[in-house]
């Protein structure tokens, strides 16, 4: 079970929650903590605090404070579309299959879009690589380059994120194929775009949340709550493809606090098909293992070491 501070999980609650159970939550996460020294990842989530509380009629003297950044996010959010819909505008002329996910999923003018929740990283799957020129002449630099993923970034400014496949699993062919075929159609500014199904949604999240350490993981757990709480989620297909693409600790991690602490209703024979799962090593390298079993962390740690020995031994003999 992933385990937060008791203020983290009553910011989650007076976040996501209604009526008494997040009014009293966010009486008392105020009680608790120093809104000035708040850590980044429950910083984040000031906006959708203020969002959430101010319909429960809540008053407290730092809620002026809290509706500045809500009002922050939201005009910054604008901003960022503007700039965003001519580079969505050019890839759509060209017919290049461009699917957005990542934060501008959320700033769709679906029915839960939520334009005042904070931008942190863009992320968008395409065909190539075509935007070089725009972006470097936009001022953005790329930091990283593979194959598969390049990552623009600019001051101030949420990372870019292009990928060319979401999973990596062969025949890569089907799987880019399968992902596209499940992706729907959304507007952004106007725009006719195709967003990432909400079942690839949820695993990306649950993915990223898992991956990181620290910074973003409450938001993570929110966008995964909410997606939850207001798309129809294919269960048979989600297991199946955490299982296919080795997302069994993140899904499973991120379902069972939604549950528990949350009181996220959905089928009862999905988490115990997620603990009967063999975990991959991919899985036990790549994610946070803190909440896992014993055995299980003991394996990813040993698996580490092996790691770092053989990359050592690489380097002695080049």
């Amino acid at each position: 079970m992933l385990q937060l501070r008791p203020p983290q999980q009553l910011l989650l609650k007076a976040c996501l929650l209604t009526g008494e159970t997040a009014v009293e939550s966010g009486k008392n996460w105020f009680q608790q903590v120093d809104i000035d020294r708040l850590e980044s990842s429950s910083t984040c989530l000031l906006s959708i605090l203020y969002r959430n509380l101010s319909q429960e009629q809540f008053q407290h003297p730092e809620l002026p404070r809290l509706k500045g950044i809500f009002r922050r996010h939201w005009t910054y959010n604008q901003v960022l579309l503007k700039t965003v819909i001519p580079w969505l505008q050019q890839l759509q002329s060209e017919g290049r299959g461009i699917i957005i996910f990542g934060d501008l999923a959320w700033f769709t003018e679906a029915e839960n879009a939520r334009k005042y929740r904070p931008s942190v990283g863009l992320n968008w799957l395409v065909s190539d690589f075509c935007l070089d020129r725009d972006l470097q002449q936009s001022g953005w630099e790329m930091t990283t380059k593979t194959e598969a993923l390049q990552i623009w970034r600019q001051p101030q400014k949420p990372s870019l994120s292009l990928h060319k496949h979401l999973y990596q699993a062969l025949p890569q062919s089907y799987t880019d194929r399968q992902v596209r075929e499940n992706s729907i159609v959304t507007k952004v500014g106007g725009i006719k775009v195709r967003c990432l199904s909400p079942t690839d949604r949820l695993l990306f999240i649950c993915q990223q949340t898992m991956k990181r350490r620290g910074n973003y993981r409450l938001l993570g757990l929110v966008d995964s709550y909410n997606l939850l709480q207001t798309e129809a989620i294919d269960w048979i297909n989600l297991v199946q493809q955490a299982q296919r693409y080795e997302r069994i600790i993140p899904l499973r991690t991120v379902l069972e606090f939604s549950s528990s602490y949350l009181g996220v209703d959905f089928p009862n024979w999905v988490l115990p098909s997620l603990r009967k799962m063999p975990i991959s090593d991919y899985e036990l390298l790549s994610y946070d293992l803190r909440q896992e079993n014993f055995s299980l962390r003991v394996k990813g740690l040993l698996l580490r070491q092996l790691r770092v020995y053989q990359s050592w031994i690489s380097t002695e003999n080049s």
